[in-house]
């Protein structure tokens, strides 16, 4: 895989909990502030790496951090 690719993992949804899980490593997939070379966003990582971007980027981790408080209050 080239650097610059994104790596797509596999998720299962635990239907009981309703919680998404990477297949890969097991682990509970949950929303928080993450950082890339092009900025802050909302997603999702886990022992794998990055799973998922939830959000555009944003300049600051404050205007991450807020639109984190929003959509999932």
């Amino acid at each position: 895989m080239d650097a610059g690719e994104a790596r797509v993992r596999d998720m299962t949804t635990d239907n009981k909990n309703n919680l998404e899980v990477c297949e890969e490593c097991g682990v509970e997939l949950n929303l928080q502030v993450l950082k890339s070379a092009a900025g802050y966003y909302v997603g999702t990582c886990c022992e794998c790496g990055p799973n998922s971007r939830e959000s555009g980027y944003f300049r600051s981790e404050k205007k991450a951090e807020d639109y984190l408080k929003v959509i999932t209050s």
